[in-house]
């Protein structure tokens, strides 16, 4: 009889021998069985590929191990990891992040449950580089909470916690290979107007906060640009009929992102934002004469950022998004 997994889980890694095993370890301790892991080396340069095999050879549970000829990035190597996949759910989990061990039956159980849902995730824990719990941070979690949050560019639940079943990841075209960064967010903003998600008020995964997270090269504004980008690119296409197809094309994505970028580094409420994190960073009261003296210099963009955020976050991207319809017309 051919095994048939239910859940797939999709794991690409680049360089990842400090915490790959305890990753994939987090997958073999899960209390549902019923599993198979699909993981995509993304041309690593160190034991990442060793580390992987031996874990394959030690363990009872299915695994298909995947290896690029060059590093094709994180969005590809997912949709290779799906290509793969045998499951009925697919479930992410960054090569950097644990599952805690009832995650997938606390998540398929839901799913059973609440068959109108396609896209599940979950609240998460935060673990340092050595893996000490650092706080927990809890995420909306009905349909229409999760869909204003993502229209306002709101904190919603990480990737490294979401399953999705399979046939609609599909639908939607998988992930779109033109987001870098971003690549969940603009999923599932495509994915609003057709299918239900949800995020179980539990944490379920634990991520790991290192300087060599994706999210935080260069200094994070790869990541904001990118997730503004698809943002406003979701507004395109909603208010304005703008196929998706033409934003996301060799002709016009990378004029588009840089159009994006400049309004970014020229916007008061971006440049408020930037000054009022510098203002929170590592606030002491050694630094308090040059935080204040910061915040004289720079108040009127500050006040901006905090009222607009007090407010609506950033809905605004949705009248300003008029700005960037002349780019398709």
């Amino acid at each position: 009889m051919c095994y048939k997994p239910l859940v797939s889980f999709i794991v690409a890694v680049y360089n990842g021998e400090s915490f790959i095993e305890n990753c994939l370890m987090s997958i073999f301790n899960q209390t549902y069985k019923n599993l198979e892991i699909v993981i995509v080396d993304d041309c690593s340069c160190d034991s990442t590929n060793l580390i992987l095999k031996n874990l394959s050879k030690n363990s009872s549970m299915k695994m298909i191990i995947l290896q690029n000829s060059s590093n094709l990035g994180l969005t590809k190597s997912l949709n290779i990891a799906a290509s793969h996949a045998n499951g009925q759910w697919l479930a992410r989990l960054d090569a950097d992040d644990l599952s805690r061990k009832d995650r997938i039956e606390s998540q398929i159980s839901f799913a059973i449950k609440n068959t109108q849902y396609s896209i599940i995730g979950s609240s998460c824990n935060f673990i340092d580089e050595k893996g000490k719990y650092l706080f927990s941070k809890y995420y909306p979690s009905k349909h229409n909470q999760i869909q204003s949050t993502l229209e306002k560019a709101g904190a919603f639940f990480p990737h490294s916690s979401v399953i999705i079943n399979k046939d609609v990841f599909y639908q939607l075209g998988g992930y779109n290979n033109y987001m870098q960064y971003s690549q969940d967010f603009e999923l599932w903003l495509r994915a609003l107007p057709k299918y239900k998600i949800f995020s179980i008020n539990k944490p379920l995964v634990s991520i790991r906060i290192h300087s060599q997270r994706i999210s935080n090269h260069n200094k994070g504004n790869n990541q904001l640009i990118y997730s503004r980008a698809c943002l406003i690119a979701h507004w395109l296409t909603t208010d304005f009929l703008i196929n998706r197809s033409i934003i996301y094309s060799n002709r016009n994505w990378k004029k588009f992102l840089n159009e994006v970028s400049i309004f970014i580094g020229s916007n008061p409420y971006y440049l408020g934002r930037k000054s009022y994190a510098k203002v929170m960073r590592g606030f002491n009261f050694k630094n308090l004469f040059h935080k204040l003296f910061y915040i004289f210099l720079n108040k009127k963009n500050i006040i901006f950022f905090i009222i607009s955020f007090l407010i609506n976050q950033e809905l605004f991207l949705r009248k300003k998004s008029v700005i960037f319809k002349k780019l398709f017309d």
